[in-house]
């Protein structure tokens, strides 16, 4: 217990032994094991200063041991960093710069942010990345003149760096800073000022966003820009995303379509419908067409009549004849027609058949009469036209019914013949 108390007396004098005999290693040892006052500590760093990097930084790990946050910790590890900054020496001694900037996240020096600054634009991403933390971590607003100095003035790799700052301070404060990045003209710098951008928030810079989603020269950033669309609801984004679903570039209208999605908007459908009837891409069609559906509007229908017309694709053709009775358009009848005409497959011909069910196409009684009495035709496809047929509740449809139940060899169908000619006959006038 004695030895206790008079210890931080005995480390005071050995600490001052240990100064005037030069012996740093065994001053930073007592540092780490004693409990040494103010005046001694400041005597101990100016001494410790005046070391070669390898005793500087095994103080420096003694701190971080310690947690110690006192002002003189604060204005010796702000010292340090300003040192290695402009000493060039940040990289050759990178693991004792990361110490220092661990310490400063809780030994913070008022000036933190000028001697953190220079450690953005460091070629190892561990120190980029704990110098943002640190920056982050204080709220210094002195910070957004030295990241536009370094916008300003450094090199396009720097330039980067900074961004990477500013996208983790998710400030609104640096939109400015960032809107002038899209006119640099490095495309990556672009590009990641758009990322930054859309951390924070889209509208305030929308305008430039639109002008580099709809012309800028660099695929990869128009893309990036087009996506940050989707968090812009203005009309002048509803403008730019009408236009670029029909873009030139596959990847800059697949983009534009994802989104327009995004702001679950019926009015997007016209845009989405006129440049299915003439999108060339087997990809993009299954996304238009998927999105008419998810919209719930075939925005007038043009491109899902064009797919039907025109197209070979067997998916394809089944999901637009899906979309085709989903919206119930009448004009949908003719093109189901026309398809089983065509003998389409198995899939699509039941499809088309159930569309003409649910439309009640009448004018299409003697296609699906047809369709029933085709023997070539699997028995789900013949099924699906004598249900049709019955769905449209045509007493017309009798006598061509009894026809195929006296010829009809298969007893399933016979059957199903015999229970339509039942319910359509219910429906004739007594006499």
């Amino acid at each position: 217990m004695i030895l206790l108390l008079i210890w931080p007396l005995l480390a005071q004098t050995a600490l001052a032994q240990a100064i005037a005999s030069g012996d740093a290693e065994k001053a930073v040892a007592l540092y780490h094991r004693g409990e040494i006052e103010t005046k001694d500590a400041e005597a101990l760093f100016t001494f410790i200063a005046q070391q070669k990097p390898k005793i500087r930084q095994m103080l420096a790990e003694a701190i971080l041991a310690k947690k110690d946050q006192s002002s003189v910790v604060a204005n010796f590890v702000h010292t340090e960093l300003l040192r290695l900054a402009r000493e060039k020496q940040a990289e050759q001694y990178a693991e004792y710069a990361h110490v220092l900037l661990t310490i400063s996240l809780f030994a913070r020096h008022s000036e933190l942010a000028y001697s953190v600054t220079p450690f953005l634009a460091h070629p190892r991403a561990e120190l980029r990345s704990l110098a943002n933390t640190v920056l982050a971590a204080i709220k210094d607003e002195r910070i957004y003149p030295l990241l536009g100095q370094l916008l300003a003035e450094g090199s396009p790799i720097e330039q980067i760096y900074a961004l990477e700052t500013l996208l983790a301070l998710k400030d609104e404060r640096s939109l400015p800073l960032l809107q002038q990045q899209l006119a640099n003209s490095n495309k990556n710098v672009r590009y990641f000022a758009l990322k930054a951008i859309g951390a924070i928030g889209v509208e305030k810079a929308q305008s430039s966003v639109i002008q580099l989603a709809m012309a800028d020269p660099e695929e990869d950033v128009r893309i990036q820009a087009v996506s940050l669309l989707a968090q812009c609801r203005t009309p002048a984004a509803f403008t730019a995303l009408q236009k670029l679903i029909a873009d030139p570039l596959l990847k800059v209208r697949a983009q534009a379509l994802v989104s327009a999605l995004a702001h679950n908007d019926k009015r997007y459908a016209n845009a989405i419908s006129e440049q299915l009837a003439r999108e060339t891409e087997s990809q993009q069609k299954h996304a238009l067409l998927k999105a008419l559906l998810q919209l719930g509007h075939g925005g007038g229908m043009q491109g899902i009549f064009a797919i039907l017309k025109k197209e070979n694709d067997p998916e394809l053709l089944l999901q637009a004849a899906f979309a085709c009775s989903h919206f119930a358009d009448n004009r949908c009848s003719d093109h189901f027609a026309a398809l089983l005409e065509k003998n389409a497959n198995e899939s699509l011909a039941i499809e088309c058949l159930m569309g003409l069910a649910a439309l009640k196409s009448r004018k299409h009684l003697a296609l699906l009469l047809n369709a029933i009495q085709d023997s070539r035709q699997a028995f789900a496809v013949r099924s699906a036209a004598l249900a049709a047929v019955a769905q449209l509740e045509n007493e017309a449809a009798i006598p061509a019914l009894f026809a195929i139940y006296d010829t009809e060899k298969d007893q399933a169908l016979r059957v199903q013949t015999r229970q339509v000619l039942l319910e359509l006959m219910k429906k004739l006038p007594k006499p």
